[in-house]
């Protein structure tokens, strides 16, 4: 609302949304081996398809590639942050892991599904309530108490995710 028409005609809308185009950004994280911090960048590539005929959205692919002094990790089209994040973080070796809100213990996704990007909830201000979340109508219980962040944001009170924690498991 209130934009200019005129600069608007330049991008292809579905709904508001941005579409057919591509995007390219870098994002810095942090990459923990050995209790060791080091400075990582996830380069995102984004493929934003045209609308799609039967008016269901525009298709979307996503590449990740991760790049620190010691190793380089790629992805090939995946449809979710969720996904890429996951492929990456097989590929690390078992002492090394992303040091990003999507590897914190305290977050999870709604089991009612998710965006591409940034539809992560964070329950650190409900610690306790999240850690006993073993089903999705345990964690629908607590969903309003969850806050929006990124994957990629992190706050001072990370703790690495372990197997089994919360509705992601």
């Amino acid at each position: 609302d209130g934009a200019d028409a005129r600069a608007l005609s330049r991008f292809t809308l579905d709904k508001g949304s941005l579409c057919a185009c591509s995007l390219e950004v870098e994002m810095p994280v942090g990459l923990m081996s050995d209790g060791v911090e080091t400075a990582a960048v996830l380069e995102a590539g984004v493929e934003l398809g045209a609308p799609r005929d039967d008016g269901l959205g525009v298709d979307e692919t996503l590449d990740l590639t991760l790049v620190s002094p010691a190793m380089r990790i790629a992805t090939q089209g995946s449809g979710l942050f969720e996904s890429a994040l996951e492929e990456i973080q097989r590929q690390l070796p078992a002492n090394t892991y992303l040091r990003i809100c999507f590897g914190c213990g305290l977050s999870d996704y709604s089991p009612a599904g998710l965006g591409l990007f940034g539809s992560l909830a964070c329950f650190r201000d409900d610690k306790d309530a999240y850690r006993a979340v073993r089903t999705k109508r345990d964690l629908f219980e607590i969903w309003v108490r969850g806050e929006g962040v990124q994957e990629t944001h992190v706050c001072s009170e990370f703790e690495r995710r372990v197997p089994g924690t919360g509705y992601r498991g």
